[in-house]
């Protein structure tokens, strides 16, 4: 089992981030090289920042030298809401060993075992593109918008044989009302 890394770092804030990105935490290259080795040098980790918010990422390099974690809004003013410094937060970083990168929606995995030709599709796209669907899958709190989300994303892959093209997607989906 791959060993977790404690470290104390800060989260710098980036307020006008486009993408609705609030904040990053900055790791330095030998923690990441560590963490790397430890998990057939895949990037992707679970983040936990003050034992109060998990969640699965990747270190994305910032071009020079270092890298850097993305922390969204939510996370950042759930941090803020319980008093915690950004200036100094306690993180731990434990090499992500799931098979997605993220927990498969279970909406998603239910449809897929019952559809094969779904499932083929599915599983051809890169791993980064079957995130990406999980992730809009399993954004929205309703059991009932998740359900539908995963049903229109699928029907839409068998449609298009596979050729994942986002833009696209979210024109059929508007399309379908979903």
């Amino acid at each position: 089992m791959a060993k977790e890394v404690k470290l104390i770092t800060s989260i710098v804030e980036e307020p006008d981030d486009r993408l609705g990105y609030s904040g990053k935490l900055c790791i330095d290259a030998e923690t990441v090289e560590q963490i790397a080795a430890s998990n057939a040098g895949s990037k992707r980790i679970i983040v936990s920042v003050a034992n109060l918010i998990d969640w699965h990422a990747a270190f994305i390099s910032s071009g020079k030298g270092d890298y850097f974690i993305i922390v969204n809004k939510e996370r950042v003013k759930a941090l803020r809401q319980n008093d915690i410094d950004l200036s100094k937060v306690e993180i731990s970083l434990l090499p992500d060993e799931s098979e997605y990168g993220m927990p498969m929606p279970v909406e998603l995995a239910e449809l897929l075992a019952m559809d094969s030709e779904a499932n083929t599709y599915f599983h051809k796209l890169t791993p980064g593109k079957m995130r990406a669907l999980m992730y809009i899958i399993a954004k929205p709190k309703r059991e009932t918008t998740r359900l539908k989300k995963a049903i229109g994303i699928l029907e839409y892959l068998k449609e298009v044989r596979g050729k994942l093209d986002f833009r696209e997607l979210n024109e059929w989906l508007k399309e379908q009302s979903i």
